[in-house]
């Protein structure tokens, strides 16, 4: 099985053009990633902040330096479902919030 790298913007939206979707803050697009078993899940930080990860169903707990992209890999075993997750900065445990709850969608 080929793994493949799933992406997922984290950024801060300081002009607040989408405010319909989402309110100004912390952002993540899109809010939920569809992925397999193996694939890499890389959350590209357009931030000048760590960013922290806590995906507690799939008991996955990462964090990245200041600036720097954040990758996990989906485990081989996990059972499918939607996993909730939460992003916030590393220093400040700011939220990154989506046009809904952030979450992981094992097929």
């Amino acid at each position: 099985m080929t793994s493949t790298v799933r992406e997922v913007a984290a950024f801060e939206d300081t002009v607040n053009q989408d405010a319909t979707l989402a309110p100004k803050g912390h952002l993540v697009r899109p809010a939920y990633v569809l992925v397999n078993r193996g694939d890499t899940v890389k959350w590209v930080n357009c931030t000048n902040e760590g960013l922290k990860l806590l995906v507690s169903g799939l008991s996955i707990e990462a964090t990245s330096g200041q600036g720097q992209d954040l990758s996990i890999q989906i485990p081989p075993n996990a059972i499918a479902g939607a996993y909730d997750y939460d992003l916030t900065t590393s220093s400040t445990n700011k939220p990154f919030k989506g046009e809904s709850k952030p979450e992981i969608i094992v097929k």
